[in-house]
C-alpha cells in the first residue's frame, strides 16, 4: 500500500497571516508554488492560499487572511494514497497539508496523485498484457464499475472508441450518468470492480 509520505512535497514554503497579497502573488510566481501554507504568530496552520485564489485582481495590498481558505484538509505522512484521494473528493480540494503533532511535513496536490495513478496504471497494463489479461471491449460494450471507495452506486460507461490493439484499452466511453453526456478517455483494469457487459450480437 502506498502512502502519502511517499508522494509529498517535503519542501514547504509557508506564509504569514499578515502577509499581503502583493508579496504573496511575487513570491509563489517566483518559486512555482501552487499552494502554501498559512502560520499565525503562533506558528500554528490557519489557512491555504493557492495560485487559484490570486487569479482575482485583488489589491497588492489586501492582507492574505482575506482570501485564504481556513478550513484547511489535513493528513498524516502514512494516510494511504486512496484516502488522501477519498479526501480530495469529498472536502472538494486539490491540495491537502500532511502534518503530524502539529508539525508541517509536506504537501500533496491532486497532481500528485494522478501521476502516481499513472504510474500504476502503466505498471498493471504491462503485466495485465503480459498475462493476456488486458481488459478487452468493443465499441457499443458497456464497462461496468461496481461500487468502491469513491461512492457507493454502480457506474456504466459506454465504449465509443478503442485505442488499444486487439480491443485492448484504453477506451473512449460515454457515462451513463454524465449530464453532459461527453466522451471521456479511460483507462480500466480487470478487477473485481470492472468488467465488460458485451453488446448484443446483431444477425
Amino acid at each position: 500500500m502506498h502512502t502519502i509520505d511517499e508522494l509529498m512535497t517535503t519542501k514547504v514554503r509557508t506564509l504569514h497571516v499578515s502577509d499581503t497579497v502583493g508579496s504573496v502573488r511575487d513570491l509563489m510566481r517566483a518559486e512555482h508554488l501552487h499552494a502554501a501554507p498559512v502560520l499565525d504568530n503562533a506558528g500554528a496552520l490557519v489557512g491555504l492560499v493557492t495560485s487559484s485564489d490570486l487569479v482575482e485582481a485583488w489589491s497588492p495590498f489586501m492582507g492574505i487572511n482575506s482570501i485564504m481558505s481556513p478550513d484547511v484538509v489535513t493528513v498524516g505522512p502514512h494516510t494511504s494514497v486512496t484516502d488522501a484521494a477519498r479526501a480530495m473528493v469529498e472536502h472538494h480540494v486539490h491540495h491537502l497539508v500532511v502534518s503530524q503533532r502539529n508539525v508541517i511535513l509536506g504537501i500533496v496536490s491532486s497532481f500528485d496523485l494522478v501521476q502516481h495513478l499513472a504510474g500504476r496504471v502503466d505498471q498493471l497494463s504491462s503485466s495485465a498484457a503480459g498475462s493476456g489479461q488486458a481488459m478487452c471491449a468493443a465499441i457499443g460494450d458497456t464497462i461496468v464499475v461496481r461500487p468502491n471507495h469513491f461512492g457507493d452506486r454502480e457506474r456504466r460507461a459506454t465504449v465509443v472508441e478503442v485505442h488499444g490493439a486487439d480491443g485492448r484499452g484504453p477506451f473512449t466511453v460515454r457515462w451513463s450518468d454524465d449530464e453532459h453526456d461527453e466522451p471521456h478517455l479511460t483507462v480500466f483494469m480487470p478487477s473485481n470492480d470492472a468488467y465488460v457487459e458485451h453488446a448484443p450480437v446483431s444477425h
